[in-house]
């Protein structure tokens, strides 16, 4: 038997490219979908950690009730310690909403001196972009991204006193407007001798880089205060976190489900269609065993060319949706990211596996010589 020349897939799909589009679009439409979903997901996810944990990467919260504890004694320990930077008395502190592309999250409010205002903002690598830090009382220093959500200017006024939506007591004057990763609304305080004195005390305590654990572990030793470090919103988010995990499987399953089945019904059609094809080269002297990788081979590249136009515009759609939508909302999303992309590859990874297995299962049920003869 003289030696059959390979079959060219490469060819064979250029020739054909028009029976191969319904496949294409079905596979591009999924990766489409899951790295959407993606952005969204991470958008969300990564707001909240940004705004709720990011702070945290940076210092602890702690606040003292001196009928338990004696402020000063603890202020004057800590100030002593070799891992501690900074320690800033707020005068008070307290919690707001600021938006993400679904939902709210909490973010903080400080109300320290100018100067340590200024600190802080270096710490957290923030930058003035309009105005000026507070040095008044009832002024306030707002993230651009939140003054872009609720609909604020520089020297607009916020406050429930205005608007019954603002979530701030009273009225207050925004005087300035920085730009960073995370939102903390920044309010005045006039002296932290005051602070001092009052029997309900509000500290933060800013280590020394690389010392944030070995802090936290010592503010753990004052049984009768109450804090709030990196470890503790870390443990109250885990959950929140799992469900969005567990949702990104759900989506992912089902689109792969479906797909899968899509790709399964169209690809049969053509499979019965090219039935005397795939006959005659048996009949040359193909072994099935070639066939089928010819085929696999096809469907591979087929769900290649689907996955790249799907990331493709997957990406090109989440840079739309942010220029459109989330960058005037003040809500940004990250959208070229690697992990979407190697979560998005999970859908035409898994559907090249499992529509391989109908091919395998039909040729190994095809009869050449009924095929041939015409009694298939």
């Amino acid at each position: 038997m003289h030696e059959v020349k390979p079959l060219n897939i490469f060819l064979y799909v250029k020739n054909n490219i028009k029976k191969f589009i319904p496949q294409i679009l079905a596979v591009m439409l999924g990766v489409f979908l899951v790295f959407f979903v993606c952005v969204l997901g991470g958008g969300i996810k990564f707001g909240i950690r940004d705004n709720v944990v990011l702070p945290f990467e940076k210092l602890s919260l702690i606040w003292i009730n001196d009928t338990k504890v004696e402020g000063g004694k603890f202020y004057k320990e800590m100030s002593e310690d070799t891992d501690v930077e900074k320690i800033i008395y707020t005068a008070g502190f307290r919690q707001i909403q600021t938006k993400l592309i679904a939902q709210g999250t909490s973010t903080f409010v400080f109300y320290p001196e100018a100067r340590d205002t200024k600190y802080l903002m270096d710490k957290l690598d923030f930058k003035l972009i309009a105005g000026k830090i507070p040095e008044n009382q009832n002024e306030l220093l707002l993230n651009s991204n939140f003054v872009k959500s609720n609909n604020l200017k520089l020297g607009d006024m916020y406050g429930t006193d205005v608007n019954e939506k603002h979530e701030l007591g009273g009225t207050y004057k925004v005087v300035g407007i920085y730009s960073g990763k995370c939102t903390i609304t920044f309010c005045y305080s006039n002296s932290a001798e005051n602070i001092k004195k009052s029997s309900e005390q509000v500290l933060l305590v800013i280590p020394k880089p690389g010392k944030l654990e070995q802090v936290n572990i010592k503010i753990e030793k004052y049984k009768n205060i109450d804090h709030q470090d990196l470890n503790d919103l870390k443990r109250s988010l885990d959950g929140m976190f799992q469900m969005f995990n567990i949702f990104a499987v759900i989506v992912l399953a089902l689109t792969v489900f479906v797909i899968t089945f899509t790709i399964g019904n169209i690809n049969y059609m053509h499979l019965y269609d090219r039935l005397e094809e795939l006959s005659i080269l048996d009949a040359l002297g193909y072994n099935k065993i070639i066939i089928t990788f010819k085929l696999i081979k096809e469907l591979a590249l087929i769900i290649f060319i689907g996955s790249i136009f799907g990331i493709g515009f997957g990406i090109f759609g989440g840079y739309i949706f942010n220029v459109i939508y989330c960058n005037p909302k003040g809500v940004p999303v990250s959208v070229l990211n690697p992990w979407y992309i190697l979560i998005s590859l999970l859908v035409p990874i898994f559907v090249s596996i499992f529509s391989s297995i109908p091919v395998i299962r039909f040729l190994s049920h095809m009869n050449t010589i009924e095929v041939l003869e015409g009694r298939y």
